[in-house]
């Protein structure tokens, strides 16, 4: 039934929580970004996709990060592990084998910014990882509370998620890497995500939203690079980005509509920052 989550869906829910509650002593520097924010602002949609996600995201603030406990001592008291054949910095695997990754923003993640693990003090370098394009949600982000989704699971965590334009910005920065790599590493779905936020998000909302993160260093240069990727990405039904929107609905909606849609949404958009004057880079 349309607006039941998926047996996929509702692990990866429980594997968040169960994460949260190995963090706990640093929830306050967690943000939630990826899929699962996405659907805490935008809920269902009709096209019949299904809200499907497997992973959970999770940007570490260093900035606010305490040094105990060690964040892999942490997790891995609570069952968590790393891939034991191909161990990436910062994906962590729950003991249902669903992977929660522990993401800090390039410009603020300290060491080498050549190395996909962060060096940050107390922790290991392999706990989490370098990622561009999340700079956004350490300004744009709000208090949620976050929920299981199975009878008797009564846990419920209060902490910050992601806005809606620092989402759209991370799917962009996400889309616009992708599409130079091989085929197997487009995924349709990241496309219909943006898809996602452009519909049920009020323009009003990501206008004010995007002149904060343009009034910030730290997210103004992602920031703008995301407007220019919406204008290559998603300005024709047959760019790239709204054609992969379209293909996440294909045998089960118009995926020609679809790409329609986001290519009109997105000129919108890119419109209204425009005539708010925030299309101009500050001094």
């Amino acid at each position: 039934m349309p607006g039941e989550p998926t047996e996929l869906y509702v692990r990866s829910r429980r594997a968040l929580l169960d994460a949260l509650s190995a963090l706990r002593d640093h929830l306050g520097s967690l943000i939630l970004v990826g899929a699962q924010a996405i659907y805490l602002h935008t809920g269902e949609v009709d096209e019949a996709v299904a809200t499907e996600t497997k992973d959970s995201d999770l940007v570490v603030d260093p900035r606010d990060l305490r040094d105990d406990p060690r964040l892999e001592e942490a997790l891995g008291r609570a069952g968590f592990h790393r891939d034991l054949v191909n161990p990436q910095p910062g994906t962590w695997f729950s003991p249902d084998g669903i992977p929660v990754d522990l993401l800090v923003p390039a410009a603020v993640a300290p060491g080498r910014r050549r190395r996909r693990g962060v060096d940050l003090p107390s922790h290991d370098r392999m706990a989490t990882r370098r990622i561009t394009g999340l700079e956004a949600a350490l300004v744009d982000h709000e208090r949620r509370t976050i929920e299981a989704l199975e009878p008797g699971d009564t846990r419920r965590f209060t902490i910050d998620v992601a806005g809606p334009a620092a989402l759209l910005v991370a799917k962009l920065q996400k889309i616009a890497e992708r599409v130079t790599q091989p085929e197997h590493r487009q995924v349709a779905k990241d496309g219909h995500d943006a898809y996602r936020l452009l519909r049920e998000v009020p323009l009003e909302t990501f206008v004010e939203r995007f002149a904060v993160l343009f009034a910030e260093p730290v997210s103004e240069p992602t920031a703008r690079a995301a407007v220019e990727h919406l204008e290559t990405l998603f300005g024709s039904a047959d760019a790239v980005g709204a054609v992969m929107a379209g293909s996440s609905v294909a045998g089960v909606g118009d995926s020609d509509q679809v790409a329609e849609a986001s290519a009109v949404l997105a000129g919108e958009l890119v419109d209204e920052l425009r005539a708010a004057g925030l299309d101009r880079r500050s001094a």
